[in-house]
């Protein structure tokens, strides 16, 4: 059996190896929930509420502006998710050749899995965990044998060795639970303690080399098992698989320039919408209207020394453009080069027919186009739902 300083050494390596991509995944979620100063380092608290910080865009004279609300990143994400999704995976259990009893226990095992896949409602899992791929690069499900449960893990959770992935042969898994209730811990871990706590760092080692599992609290090994199996319990799934090391691009990081100029332009546009006055009252001086006498609480009134001979209405109303339409134009190209750019067309994301298809066929091809874009994916997750059967 191997030493629980050996253990806690493999533990130290995992998370020494892993600790660069929590950078990474910080600013994603940052980026697809539209909130800069949300943390993923606590899970008791966060000072930042799910939206947009109003206070990092203002002036000094008080006026904040409003917020970008065109968040492309968020909806190609959803729309890919969605599409994902509406795919039914239903692992199938057959014998080749088998015999009576063999295939009654095949039947027996399919009514199982449906039963329990309905259960554990394993299809909103592997679609949360897909939409993790998305945002992160990584989604990784947990298939919990002591509680028979199916759950999604947060990614930066777990911790595996890079170069086992490159070679697609796990053997170490490390499942850090940072902020963990004490009140969900296994009874006999609960016992250990003598202090009331409410939170621990609860950590779950697997390794299929020395055959042990062992439940970590707070740095401390504290419980060690057997695990006589030569798989590990997880499934991962990824929207580009690693070529080298445990992080990839995901959809996030491929649109992640584009969605800082989109949000560029946008604040330039509502600063301009919101600060520019609604219309432009010209008054000539010397005449016989004063400017104390008009009001306009959503335009300026402006007077000026006419020229000889200039002859006019003595009060004019002018309503300026606040911006320039090459604004308008560029935050449009930039929104469908970032729709083009992931593979999602308008007809997915926004629910509109794409300018130049009128006919069905037109539509149907297009659909069949965009589905072959994302047969990666789509293989992936009905590895998913296989690998947690097995």
């Amino acid at each position: 059996m191997i030493k629980n300083s050996d253990i806690l050494k493999n533990i130290a390596e995992l998370e020494n190896t892993n600790s660069i991509r929590m950078q990474k995944y910080r600013r994603n979620l940052r980026k697809y929930l539209a909130t800069p100063g949300i943390n993923i380092d606590s899970l008791t608290g966060n000072s930042a509420s799910v939206g947009y910080d109003y206070s990092i865009n203002s002036f000094s004279d008080g006026n904040t502006l409003s917020p970008p609300s065109i968040n492309v990143i968020k909806s190609v994400v959803d729309t890919l998710v969605s599409k994902i999704a509406t795919s039914k995976v239903r692992p199938f259990i057959n014998t080749l050749n088998g015999s009576y009893k063999e295939m009654q226990t095949a039947l027996q095992a399919q009514q199982f899995f449906d039963i329990f896949y309905e259960e554990q409602n394993v299809h909103m899992t592997v679609s949360k965990a897909f939409e993790d791929a998305c945002i992160f690069d990584t989604g990784v499900i947990y298939i919990d044998k002591d509680n028979y449960c199916i759950k999604k893990c947060l990614p930066w959770q777990v911790y595996v060795r890079p170069a086992e992935l490159v070679y697609n042969k796990l053997t170490r898994v490390y499942y850090k639970q940072a902020d963990y209730p004490v009140t969900l811990l296994p009874e006999d871990i609960t016992k250990m303690f003598k202090r009331k706590v409410e939170y621990v760092d609860y950590g779950i080692y697997y390794d299929t080399v020395n055959k042990v599992k062992a439940h970590i609290i707070a740095g401390h090994v504290v419980k060690t098992e057997p695990w006589n199996y030569d798989v590990l319990p997880f499934c991962f799934l990824y929207y580009g698989k690693p070529h080298i090391g445990t992080t990839s691009l995901s959809v996030v990081d491929i649109l992640y320039t584009l969605q800082n100029e989109i949000d560029m332009i946008v604040s330039k546009i509502a600063a301009a919408a919101e600060l520019t006055p609604g219309n432009t009252i010209l008054l000539p001086e010397g005449g016989n209207v004063k400017a104390t006498q008009l009001n306009n609480g959503v335009g300026n009134v402006l007077t000026y020394r006419p020229t000889p001979n200039m002859t006019g209405s003595p009060v004019t109303v002018a309503t300026p453009a606040f911006i320039d339409g090459q604004y308008q134009q560029l935050l449009d190209d930039l929104t469908q080069r970032a729709y083009e750019l992931v593979g999602v067309s308008q007809l997915s994301a926004m629910s509109q027919k794409p300018t130049g298809l009128d006919s069905g066929v037109a539509l149907s091809t297009m659909e069949s186009i965009e589905s072959d874009r994302f047969e990666t994916q789509l293989k992936q997750v009905i590895n998913a739902y296989v690998d947690i059967a097995r």
